[in-house]
């Protein structure tokens, strides 16, 4: 059976390091860019 992963929760290990510390780094910027404007 595949494992199923529900989306945008959870991160697969196969996806490398790399990856994810830039989708966090990204999400990072969004959110202060987005604290930024919004207030």
């Amino acid at each position: 059976m595949k494992e199923v992963y529900p989306k945008n929760t959870e991160i697969p290990v196969s996806i490398p390091e790399w990856v994810t510390n830039y989708h966090k780094d990204f999400m990072l910027k969004e959110r202060t860019k987005c604290f930024k404007t919004c207030s």
